[in-house]
């Protein structure tokens, strides 16, 4: 059977594991989670064995669904390779999210910080940024901020005159591609490899079909998506 991981204390963590394991055939094993910190360490660890396999539920990758769709991810915290994956492109064009052209210039990077829980138990990489956040131009910080949406809200003012993002693995890096904006990111992320002057499209396309809403969880649809590959 899949087993629920959910992060103690938080019903919303234990409730979108349920819906994804109520999609689920009654044969599928494994773990599935929304987020993890110390209280669902051990699973954590575990889940991440050799042979086992996980899912990996987390916020959407667009800011404009934000708590109505979920990016779910199998033995990975985002999709891998999405640039070449297939996509028919109808779940993209249906959050009519518009993709505006490349910025020429800017004049500050702009560096995104993560959970210092998300870094340690997660990333496990707690000074990524202290070894990335340097180039010629100043950087202006971005403190990670539990307010996710107060934090959302001041982003694309923020990104107007960077000419670089650089994050982890944050979605704040898929808003920075839309608006235009390069990125740095770790190998966590799901943009990962995107340069400045590429096609975005078949990267977006592939980042809508990996995310779904609750009633598409536990109707099966998450499901089958995952399992296409």
């Amino acid at each position: 059977m899949v087993v629920a991981c959910p992060v103690a204390n938080k019903p919303k963590s234990n409730d979108l594991c349920n819906a994804f394991i109520k999609g689920a055939p009654k044969s599928a094993t494994g773990y599935v989670f929304y987020g993890a910190n110390q209280t669902n360490i051990e699973q954590w660890r575990k889940a991440n064995t050799k042979g086992q396999t996980f899912w990996y539920i987390d916020n959407s990758y667009f800011d404009k669904v934000r708590g109505q769709q979920y990016r779910v991810t199998r033995n990975a915290i985002q999709v891998k390779n999405a640039a070449s994956r297939a996509s028919d492109g109808k779940r993209f064009a249906a959050l009519g999210i518009e993709i505006k052209p490349w910025k020429p210039d800017g004049s500050y990077i702009l560096v995104c910080e993560q959970s210092p829980s998300f870094m340690q138990d997660v990333a496990r990489d707690e000074r990524w940024i202290e070894r990335t956040a340097f180039g010629s131009w100043p950087l202006r910080i971005r403190p990670w901020l539990r307010d996710k949406l107060k934090q959302q809200a001041t982003l694309v003012d923020d990104l107007k005159g960077a000419g670089l993002l650089i994050t982890h693995s944050s979605a704040a890096a898929v808003t920075a591609l839309l608006e235009g904006v390069p990125v740095t990111v770790s190998e966590m992320s799901a943009v990962h490899g995107i340069k400045y002057g590429d096609d975005r499209l078949p990267l977006m396309q592939a980042l809508a079909d990996n995310q779904f809403t609750v009633a598409e969880m536990k109707a099966g649809e998450a499901w089958s998506q995952l399992n296409r590959w």
